[in-house]
């Protein structure tokens, strides 16, 4: 994924009222994949969500699931390139 600026970064945070997004329109599927345990920095072993995202998604629009669905692929392509450390959400 190219590296974005801060202002593209604030276009992922998933509690903003307005999100603008190349994602279709329309609430994507849950990035659950039923492998669900939290691990030590608090991300989701499964789908890199926290606590909180997770509980948040179905009350979440579309466009701010789609954002949120950004966030974890910047958090999954972090820790792939073994760059997760504690405390890293994605949107810094």
């Amino acid at each position: 994924m190219p590296d974005r600026t801060a202002s593209q970064d604030a276009q992922l945070d998933p509690t903003a009222a307005e999100v603008k997004s190349d994602r279709p329109v329309g609430a994507p599927m849950s990035p659950c994949i039923s492998i669900c345990a939290l691990d030590g920095a608090g991300f989701c072993s499964g789908c890199l969500r926290t606590r909180d995202e997770i509980g948040a998604w179905i009350s979440m629009t579309g466009a701010q699931q789609w954002a949120l669905i950004a966030v974890l692929d910047r958090r999954r392509a972090a820790r792939a390139t073994d760059q997760v450390y504690p405390g890293f959400t994605g949107m810094d």
